[in-house]
């Protein structure tokens, strides 16, 4: 079973770490993902893109957004503004997650 460390607990969301195996998880809404390190990049690279186009359409409360998962079969669709909310997220977790690295590398430079 999962011991988790949070990275970033927010009131949509949160994105945390197994501290034995290592996967991370991103909770969104009534979605629970879980990603290797390598996976969670690329996610969070992949959002951050698909924010950065824009409302499709103009309505941004129409859930048009497919996002792909590493789980086969397994989809989350949004609209805009839970996208735009998924990437705050995605964004403030890297950052906490980075620092954290940061942090272990000088408290442990062996």
């Amino acid at each position: 079973m999962c011991q988790l460390k949070f990275w970033l607990d927010a009131v949509n969301g949160y994105v945390a770490q197994c501290v034995h195996c290592g996967l991370y998880q991103v909770a969104y809404g009534t979605s629970l993902l879980t990603f290797t390190e390598l996976q969670l990049q690329q996610f969070t690279t992949e959002i951050m893109q698909l924010a950065t186009i824009g409302c499709p359409g103009g309505q941004e409360h129409v859930k048009a957004i497919i996002l792909p998962t590493p789980e086969f079969g397994y989809q989350v669709i949004l609209c805009h503004k839970e996208l735009l909310e998924l990437d705050k997220l995605l964004q403030n977790a890297q950052v906490e997650i980075t620092t954290g690295a940061l942090l272990a590398l000088i408290s442990n430079p062996d």
